[in-house]
């Protein structure tokens, strides 16, 4: 087993970037395909609630540090509440792209968070895949 390590949270400029891109494609597609106005409205109310609600989400993100030990995890938000969550097994790390899992031990609510290599700083990121890929408990643990 390794040492404890925390580390920050923040949305990666790579997905904030890619996000936006997702976001105005649907919109630039009803506008160019000379749709009628009350569809190209519908699709920009829908893409606009997409766009608040995802953008609501990387603040949360930001707002978390992750503490991993052997043991569990801390989540620990900036007003200093103290969240007990697992991280998952169905965590994923790809190399380029880590989408942790992680559910509170408490009310059983689960979170998913994607993290990319500019979103944490390097050492922080090779813990976090050597913590994945060798210390994760299997899933008949975690549960």
């Amino acid at each position: 087993m390794s040492a404890p390590f925390s580390f920050s949270l923040k949305r990666s400029p790579l997905l904030r970037s890619l996000t936006a891109l997702a976001h105005l494609m649907p919109v630039s597609c009803a506008f160019f395909a000379d749709t009628r106005p009350l569809v190209l409205a519908v699709v920009g109310a829908l893409t606009l609630v997409s766009a608040a609600v995802t953008s609501r989400q990387g603040r949360e993100l930001g707002r978390l540090r992750l503490t991993v030990v052997p043991q569990g995890v801390s989540v620990l938000e900036k007003d200093g509440r103290e969240l007990e969550v697992d991280i998952l097994p169905e965590s994923v790390d790809l190399g380029w792209l880590i989408v942790l899992a992680l559910v509170e031990r408490n009310s059983r609510i689960r979170r998913r968070a994607a993290l990319t290599r500019g979103a944490l700083d390097s050492e922080s990121w090779r813990s976090l895949r050597r913590f994945l890929r060798w210390e994760l408990p299997d899933e008949a643990q975690a549960l």
